[in-house]
């Protein structure tokens, strides 16, 4: 009876580690891509109208997102030192956009050949 336990505990652990991996590296990021084109769209329509409040919320959502790439990075940042200011948590989302700059620029050894 104990032995059916363990086992079953075991491969309840087991199956929730496997759905969970799943989640972060092939879900996730499907979901990320998705909702990439609809914020990157909808920050540039709160800049064209100087929307602030939604410049840095989207600006939040677009610097963690896991598809998003230098050029939109750098757009951002930009558009965000202009209005630096004028809102709290914009020198929180350009410190994030720093350390994502900086990680993506460390050259990291490379163990081919």
């Amino acid at each position: 009876m104990i032995n059916i336990l363990i086992t079953s505990s075991f491969m309840i652990v087991i199956s929730s580690i496997i759905y969970l991996y799943y989640y972060l590296f092939y879900l996730q990021p499907k979901k990320h891509l998705k909702s990439f084109r609809k914020d990157w769209e909808k920050f540039n329509k709160s800049l064209s109208y100087n929307d602030k409040k939604n410049i840095v919320f989207f600006a939040k959502k677009l610097v963690w997102n896991v598809n998003i790439d230098m050029k939109h990075i750098e757009k951002i940042d930009t558009s965000l030192k202009k209005i630096e200011n004028e809102h709290p948590e914009i020198k929180k989302i350009r410190e994030d956009i720093y350390n994502k700059k900086s990680d993506w620029n460390i050259e990291r050894p490379y163990l081919g050949e």
